[in-house]
């Protein structure tokens, strides 16, 4: 009856459960270079960040979510950055390594930046210990462990007070079953397309407090279209505290704190709005960021 429970909560939760394929983050405003390989060197200066991710707890199998990333300018207008992502939920886990490359122009009024992608992903997918009604089911007749090739493209425009975004992590579809020879599993067991556009704008609301607005729309072919709004209050440059919503998923909650010139600590904590919420406490999600900047290239506050 458990196992019952949580399958049907998944289906009420089916866009979350197929934009999984691409981990989720409700603190992506503080590390863009996961999404968008544009976004690499903007910072001015070497920035790394680490994400982990606690999904619906409470779940047996629900999704964990942990990265790391860095970047750095590289000579001039050149942008150079390595990400690593290991995502888990139920018998499969994913693994992606990927290198990031923009180049940025620079305009009257900020910064446009071009970006490219190459990375690796290795799927296993652990199916001999799965429970399945039809015991003769092909589609779970033997694990499967691959790695799989793919690229990534994205434009990137920042200002002081201004960041426009869209970034297309993975072009490639990848099939993952082996032979391609089954029609119905291959395209259940194909990863999609998913196509991310950010913007993000800062305004001061007095002299020691600025609002944040930021939304992310989301889409791939084979799930609904979805979106994040929401805004972050800061105070004196160094507290924020946030809330948004994921359209049919969850209102969420964030705080950060800049400790210095050089460490963030952020915290998020997602409230699902959906039949999940019977189920589960909520999804949890820190995140801690490290910022190297020269004094000379030091942008001070900084929003992006």
């Amino acid at each position: 009856m458990k196992k019952l429970i949580i399958l049907v909560a998944l289906l009420f939760g089916f866009s979350d459960l197929s934009a999984q394929q691409e981990a989720m983050y409700t603190q992506y405003m503080f590390n863009g270079v996961l999404l968008n390989p544009a976004y690499a060197g903007s910072r001015g200066g070497m920035s790394a960040t680490a994400f982990y991710r606690n999904q619906w707890t409470g779940f047996e199998g629900a999704p964990t979510t942990f990265s790391v990333a860095a970047h750095s300018p590289f000579k001039k207008r050149v942008g150079l950055g390595i990400s690593f992502e290991g995502d888990a939920y139920g018998p499969i886990s994913t693994y992606n390594v990927a290198l990031n490359y923009a180049y940025h122009i620079p305009l009257n009024t900020g910064s446009l930046s071009i970006g490219l992608r190459g990375s690796f992903m290795s799927f296993n997918a652990d199916y001999s210990d799965a429970k399945i009604v039809d015991g003769m089911d092909n589609a779970f007749e033997e694990d499967v462990n691959r790695w799989m090739p793919n690229f990534g493209a994205g434009l990137y425009y920042h200002s002081q007070r201004l960041v426009i975004g869209i970034g297309i992590p993975k072009l490639l579809e990848n099939k993952i079953n082996k032979d391609g020879s089954n029609e119905s599993v291959s395209k259940l067991s194909s990863l999609e397309r998913h196509y991310y556009a950010t913007v993000g704008m800062v305004f001061p609301l007095a002299e020691t407090i600025h609002i944040r607005p930021s939304a992310l729309l989301r889409y791939n072919a084979n799930a609904p279209l979805s979106f994040e709004a929401g805004a972050n209050l800061i105070y004196k440059d160094a507290f924020w505290i946030g809330a948004s919503y994921r359209s049919n998923s969850s209102v969420n909650f964030n705080l950060m704190y800049q400790v210095n010139d050089q460490i963030r600590l952020g915290y998020a904590y997602d409230l699902g709005i959906n039949e999940i919420n019977q189920y589960s406490s909520g999804s949890h999600e820190i995140m801690l960021g490290y910022d190297l900047r020269r004094a000379q290239d030091v942008i001070s506050p900084r929003y992006f």
